[in-house]
């Protein structure tokens, strides 16, 4: 089984985290908020296979790894649980309705990869909103990516993105998101009532802010909310938007 952590208790909440990162990438963006909410919730956290504490399973494929996911909640027997999935963890995330149709109550998906293949999304031109006189200072890799460059940012991002993809970057990884073997089978046909908030980035350079809208047939209560000042790295760009729509998304689906 993969490996997970879970952190508190209280109501549920399935963290996916987004491809080549691990659950150290999420964890100290969401501990700060969940540890400041009035209402407890407990916290699972799921490394997915090839990354983070799951390293030594080897990534097969995107639909052997939702199986793995969806053996790791089943194994936890929840009654009720909401999801929040990050980029690649948001598109395995939109196939759990139809493994949990009564116990998932709603999903939040944080930038998530909708399209597969690289060459067919659409993506975005990425600008920056602000940058602080000392951006110089800072990697290339930040500023490819990210939206606000100043130092706090940076800091963030050397935390939760770089550290822990180098940690997890491997051929084998690598090789699987250039295959077939990283798409999911079509949604086509499916439908479910399940309220769903989708938080895209304007200027999000590696996934795109469009191709969100292609959930809609099979989610109806679809929501979208766009961060102008937000790339693909939104939790990190507009850190504080984000926790007020994450606690506005708790409060209606819990």
């Amino acid at each position: 089984m993969l490996n997970f952590i879970t952190v508190g208790t209280g109501f549920p909440v399935v963290m996916l985290h987004g491809y080549e990162l691990d659950s150290t990438s999420l964890m100290p963006l969401l501990e700060p908020f969940f540890q400041n909410q009035t209402r407890a919730y407990q916290r699972i956290y799921i490394d997915l296979p090839g990354m983070g504490q799951s390293r030594d399973q080897p990534f097969i494929d995107s639909a052997t790894t939702l199986q793995m996911v969806v053996q790791v909640i089943k194994s936890l027997q929840l009654q009720r649980f909401v999801t929040l999935g990050q980029s690649y963890g948001g598109y395995l995330a939109t196939r759990l309705s139809s493994y949990f149709p009564q116990e998932l109550t709603a999903q939040l998906l944080v930038v998530p990869m909708m399209v597969p293949a690289t060459s067919q999304r659409k993506l975005a031109q990425l600008q920056h909103t602000y940058v602080s006189p000392d951006a110089t200072q800072f990697s290339n890799g930040f500023g490819e990516v990210n939206v606000v460059l100043n130092r706090l940012k940076y800091r963030y991002y050397q935390q939760q993105i770089a550290t822990v993809m180098a940690k997890n970057k491997s051929p084998m990884l690598t090789q699987a998101m250039q295959s077939d073997r990283y798409a999911l089978p079509d949604l086509r046909g499916q439908k479910s009532e399940l309220t769903t908030t989708a938080l895209v980035g304007k200027y999000d350079n590696i996934v795109g802010n469009q191709d969100v809208e292609k959930l809609r047939p099979s989610y109806p209560e679809l929501k979208v909310k766009c961060y102008s000042n937000s790339g693909h790295n939104l939790m990190i760009d507009e850190t504080d938007r984000f926790y007020a729509d994450l606690a506005t998304f708790l409060q209606q689906s819990v």
